[in-house]
């Protein structure tokens, strides 16, 4: 007997990094089958041909498609999907998004923090730092702080670009802040009861904002964080407030 396996739901979370995406996953793994940066390693090399012109555009689409079969998940939720939110819509149109955007100086911070956590950061994430970002973003961190902060709103001006261009009646916009009192919205643009849903966003962080504002300076931040950078995140909030 051959058995296959049907998808109720295919919701794709492709939110900012460090935005909230292992919280959606968690909040809806109760009742949908959940992954969380699935293949990220591969991603980030994938990522790195791609810029390099060592894959095609269509390439990179064949590559995603035999992703999403071996994720085999009704909520795939994986920040570094942000990079193809271009070709997502139309490669799987049968998908719902989940962007999860978070305001640029708290995201800053929220990055250095899980670096500084990790100590030795992982290879993936340093992959990814040299495939999205003009800089540095992953080996030291905080030991030049000015410099991470730059590569940083690079990454987050990419990110939230792209977001930004998803197809509005198909994509559930959220800020990060606000993800745990939302939650009744998710499950219904899940399609689930909001009863099933875990209400408290796994996802906390694990080292003190003191520690990284005393290498992260407010100064420093505002510096990097341009009037551009504004306009961006209060078009996102403008997404992320209709219902």
């Amino acid at each position: 007997m051959v058995f296959t396996i049907t998808r109720r739901v295919h919701i794709i979370g492709c939110g900012m990094p460090k935005s909230g995406t292992t919280s959606v996953a968690a909040m809806l793994a109760p009742v949908l089958r959940a992954r969380h940066e699935f293949e990220m390693d591969p991603a980030a090399q994938v990522r790195l041909r791609e810029r390099e012109g060592e894959m095609t555009r269509a390439d990179v689409e064949a590559w995603l498609v035999g992703r999403d079969e071996r994720c085999n998940a009704e909520v795939d939720s994986t920040s570094f999907l942000w990079t193809w939110a271009d070709i997502l819509p139309g490669l799987f149109p049968d998908a719902r998004f989940v962007a999860t955007v978070r305001d640029p100086r708290d995201w800053c911070r929220s990055l250095a923090g899980m670096l500084l956590a990790m100590g030795d950061v992982a290879d993936a994430h340093l992959a990814w730092g040299r495939a999205t970002t003009s800089g540095d973003t992953g080996s030291r961190p905080l030991e030049e702080p000015q410099t991470f902060l730059s590569a940083a709103m690079d990454y987050w001006r990419q990110s939230a670009g792209a977001i930004a261009g998803l197809p509005p009646h198909r994509t559930w916009w959220c800020r990060t802040s606000d993800l745990s009192q939302r939650a009744d919205g998710l499950a219904h643009w899940a399609g689930v009861h909001p009863d099933w849903l875990r209400r408290t966003p796994a996802n906390r962080g694990v080292t003190p904002l003191d520690d990284v504002r005393a290498v992260l300076a407010d100064e420093w931040v505002a510096a990097v964080v341009t009037a551009d950078d504004d306009i961006a995140w209060q078009a996102l909030g403008a997404l992320a407030d209709r219902e």
